[in-house]
């Protein structure tokens, strides 16, 4: 072989090697990047560092957490605190790792005090469901800040936590006797029934609203009697429920449902018209039911109407003797 092909198949094979040097560097230097961009824990779906010929599903790269966001559940109380459930909805729905974890702290940092005196968050490893638990007023303090963070690509939401005085339960007050299951009511007189909220702080914000809701139950026969003939005529079964407006008038005034009673189902008659009650066929009562529009929570009560209530008996003779 001469000088010049020699050179020559030397160079070839040089040639060679620096190809095979450079595309080998070009892989490692690809796959060290990978591993940087994604982090550690997703470093296996690189084929060449597990001898794995395809991505292991556990780690799709195509199914990466990129948004999380959070919902509410109802109030609930315990123990004299108030908790609420709260869901954490990762996103996309295929993202394999779910995992999340939760924290609360103060919007301003800066004060001295413990978080866990007055605002807690409680869940199982990695669970995206969490309670978040209030223990007492922190309105004079300040607002508290709810986040959740996914593991996985260190997603986050966040949320603002205030004290504003939401009531748990809603009573109610009034001077109307009461039998153990109805509201007696007498007929020609107006009753109110105030709704007192309330909640395990008892600390419930002033300006509430409420909605109404009236049903009754029973059955009534109304008809035209005459009284020559001692007779009924056009007698038509009612549903107390469509029937009622003619015996009670209910109006909810701001957080008082002020009843006015015009007769009972019934003594009811028409003047104008001449229709009365025949008969009550079941007895009737009206159910009353008071929301708290902010929270949903609600109170009902009954009401039976009646001609007269008793209100007093007395014995004419102070002495008897034998």
């Amino acid at each position: 072989m001469s000088k010049r092909s020699y050179r020559k198949s030397t160079s070839n094979g040089a040639l060679t090697v620096a190809i095979i040097t450079l595309v080998f560097v070009l892989v490692i230097t690809t796959g060290i990047t990978a591993v940087l961009s994604k982090g550690f824990a997703d470093w296996s779906f690189i084929p060449w560092a597990n001898a794995e010929e395809e991505v292991p599903p556990a780690t799709d790269v195509t199914a990466n957490v990129s948004n999380v966001k959070l919902a509410l559940g109802p109030a609930i109380v315990s123990n004299n605190s108030v908790s609420r459930e709260v869901t954490a909805t990762v996103y996309p729905e295929t993202a394999v790792n779910k995992a999340v974890d939760w924290k609360v702290e103060f919007e301003d940092k800066d004060h001295f005090y413990n978080i866990d005196g007055y605002v807690t968050v409680s869940y199982e490893n990695g669970s995206t469901t969490a309670m978040l638990t209030c223990h007492q007023d922190f309105s004079q303090i300040g607002n508290v800040i709810l986040t959740v963070t996914t593991r996985q690509s260190n997603r986050s939401d966040s949320c603002l936590v205030t004290f504003v005085g939401l009531p748990t339960e809603v009573s109610v007050q009034t001077d109307a006797e009461f039998d153990g299951y109805c509201y007696t009511l007498a007929s020609k007189n107006t009753y109110e029934f105030d709704m007192v909220a309330n909640n395990p702080f008892n600390s419930v914000k002033e300006d509430l609203e409420y909605d109404i809701d009236i049903l009754a139950s029973g059955l009534i026969d109304v008809g035209y009697y005459d009284e020559e003939t001692d007779s009924w005529s056009d007698v038509v079964n009612h549903d107390y429920d469509t029937f009622y407006v003619n015996t009670v008038n209910i109006s909810l005034i701001d957080s008082t449902v002020v009843v006015d009673v015009l007769c009972t189902p019934e003594s009811y008659y028409n003047e104008e018209t001449g229709e009365k009650t025949k008969s009550v066929n079941f007895p009737c009562y009206i159910t009353v039911t008071v929301t708290e529009k902010n929270t949903g929570i609600s109170k009902d009560f009954k009401i039976h109407l009646v001609e007269e209530i008793i209100s007093s008996v007395d014995i004419q003779d102070e002495n008897i003797e034998f």
